[in-house]
């Protein structure tokens, strides 16, 4: 395969995002009630062990979490909840300690079993059945979830990206390599391929092409593209080891990101306190061996299924995204990513693509996320003409994500050895217990999309203080 190396421009990230507190021990009577949970509730279903997997139902109610907050840690939740983000102040050196990798309670990292279920088969939890993990995302819904709890959009920014980012987006869908042979891409089977496809379902769609619109740099490595070799790639995967913006954990049917050995043991080092040990959460991995992802797939069948696909690109880039973004804000360099796309995501069908970007607007202490739409085509038009497009496009990505690399070395190795000294545990848990208030709306919100997909049998609702107060009466009653 013929390589180019591009001249990309720089990139650059960071980007706080509303924290998350560590999970609660929970009572064994507790426990044991939950495996009576009714079938038509699969959010109580229990899961298998997985290092990095949080348990959702850990979360404590909003009147435990204020009783654990002090008076200025209240008035950081009051100027949130009034102008969308936290107080200057918050940012401070000594305030960054949300950062700091955190540890799950026991109760969340023992297997999980359920008396009744409504999968047939044992999945593993950092592998949800395509059909469960897709359900949050259904209703329209999870967009303003995303906002509300992530500050993330799926749309441009006012501002839009930079002239620079503009550049690398065009020089991505400009470069040519050299294209597999003898496949169903072949001109004579082309188009018989694309009829195989109508109306089969995604394990097919990614069985016969998906590997063809979005090639696998690990595969790519093994045929010679040596340099992608510091690249590492998760397959409908769970996304557990990082700290989540909303009730619903990332899991992509393809990602992309970066090895632990692409680091020196000295960058590891500075980056442990941030990191933490396999099972631990970070802002900065995807699984526990995934370090900054940087390319996420989704592939869908049906004539909705890429607004789904579409969703699901924007909640795990938004996390992509924000682990870059507070890596440089602690190198004190997040102005350098303000406008630049630093991710990126692919959408598709058995025949349609969608191509986007993702960034991150920096105005001092507040940080937003965006996407932008690169390109969108149709592999079954004009006689396929655009049927190779996605597969030169990915490849390019990974020789951008060189660049990308390099430059998160570069901060790595700008940050003081000791940079962490300091920062209060403690003080960051409690600081982190003030998301809990809004994870709470979002999981009814996620509840309610699961309504609407008619898998718990109920019509959609409204998120009102009346349903909330059903809910807790249910709960009580089921304890």
């Amino acid at each position: 395969m013929a390589r180019e190396t591009a001249a990309l421009p720089p990139i650059e990230n960071i980007a706080p995002s509303l924290p998350l507190s560590p999970p609660r021990k929970r009572r064994r009577d507790a426990e044991q009630n939950e495996h009576h949970a009714p079938i038509d509730h699969p959010s109580k279903r229990r899961r298998s062990l997985s290092p990095c997997s949080a348990s959702q139902s850990e979360i404590p109610t909003k009147e435990q979490a204020a009783s654990n907050l002090s008076i200025p840690q209240q008035s950081h939740i009051s100027h949130w909840a009034k102008e969308g983000t936290w107080p200057h102040e918050y940012f401070q050196p000594h305030k960054m300690s949300h950062l700091l990798a955190r540890q799950k309670s026991t109760a969340s990292l023992r297997r999980k079993r359920s008396d009744t279920s409504l999968v047939t088969s044992v999945t593993p939890s950092d592998q949800k059945p395509r059909e469960q993990k897709s359900t949050p995302y259904i209703s329209a819904m999870y967009e303003t979830l995303l906002e509300s709890l992530g500050n993330s959009f799926m749309k441009n920014s006012k501002l839009g990206i930079s002239e620079a980012s503009k550049a690398l987006c065009r020089g991505l869908l400009e470069k040519k390599y050299d294209t597999p042979k003898d496949t169903i891409f072949r001109y004579d089977a082309f188009q018989r391929a694309c009829e195989n496809l109508q109306g089969r379902n995604e394990s097919r769609v990614i069985l016969d092409i998906a590997r063809l619109l979005v090639p696998s740099p690990e595969a790519l490595a093994a045929l010679g593209a040596e340099d992608l070799d510091i690249l590492i790639e998760s397959v409908n995967e769970g996304w557990n080891c990082s700290v989540p913006v909303t009730p619903t954990r990332p899991q992509p049917d393809f990602s992309v990101g970066f090895r632990r050995s692409m680091f020196t043991d000295d960058q590891f080092a500075k980056l442990q306190p941030l990191i933490g040990d396999l099972a631990n959460l970070s802002y900065l991995k995807a699984t526990y061996y995934m370090y900054f992802p940087f390319l996420t797939c989704e592939v869908k069948c049906g004539s909705t299924g890429l607004s789904i696909a579409d969703r699901q690109n924007a909640h795990s880039m938004t996390l992509a995204v924000r682990g870059i973004v507070e890596l440089f804000r602690l190198a004190k360099r997040v102005d350098e990513l303000h406008r630049e796309i630093l991710t990126f995501s692919i959408s598709h069908d058995h025949e349609s693509v969608r191509l986007y970007g993702h960034y991150a607007i920096i105005d001092g202490p507040k940080t937003s996320f965006h996407r932008h739409p690169i390109y969108k085509f149709n592999i079954a038009t004009l006689d396929g003409k655009e049927k190779w497009t996605s597969y030169n496009f990915t490849i390019a990505v990974y020789h951008y994500s060189l660049t990308l690399l390099a430059r998160i070395r570069t901060v790595i190795d700008e940050l003081p050895s000791d940079f962490a000294a300091g920062w209060d545990e403690q003080s960051a848990s409690q600081v982190l217990e003030s998301s809990i208030s809004s994870l709470q709306t979002g999981n009814q919100i996620s509840q309610a999309g699961e309504r609407s997909s008619g898998l718990s049998g109920g019509a959609l609702q409204p998120i009102t203080p009346e349903t909330s107060t059903q809910t807790a009466t249910k709960k009580k009653k089921s304890n």
